[in-house]
């Protein structure tokens, strides 16, 4: 096997170019952040609710069957989302999890906040039960 490759298909004309080269070429067709990451964070994982109804002995979130008497309210979580959009731009990955964030009422609403402030994000959930995986038909 080879240590190197070659950029052009035809063989009577083919370049050979070492690994380094290889490397060099890769690194400038990856899209690097023009932002420094070091005076932000790329993520932040907002732990939305303990609520699960699972409650998996091994869940890292202590999930339980209701909400935790400290969660965050609404306001308070619509603050926290903007403070996150506060970062700058762009704006950090925000992530909802818990527990099961289909447990808290608003979380569609606090979703919307999200949205509105125009930054990705995602969220998970506990139990697959509740939220069907979407099949294809026949």
């Amino acid at each position: 096997m080879s240590d190197s490759f070659s950029m052009d298909p035809k063989p009577e004309q083919a370049e050979t170019i070492s690994i380094l080269e290889r490397a060099q070429f890769m690194k400038r067709l990856i899209r690097y952040p023009s932002k420094d990451r070091g005076d932000r964070p790329f993520m932040v994982i907002w732990e939305v609710t303990q609520a699960c109804d699972l409650v998996c002995q091994h869940c890292r979130a202590s999930a339980q069957p209701s909400h935790h008497k400290d969660q965050l309210t609404f306001v308070e979580g619509c603050r926290l989302i903007d403070q996150v959009k506060g970062f700058g731009s762009p704006a950090p990955l925000l992530v909802f999890t818990g527990g099961d964030p289909f447990k808290r009422d608003d979380i569609f609403d606090l979703v919307l906040r999200k949205k509105c402030r125009s930054y990705a994000g995602s969220f998970t959930f506990g139990d697959p039960s509740r939220h069907p995986r979407p099949t294809h038909g026949d």
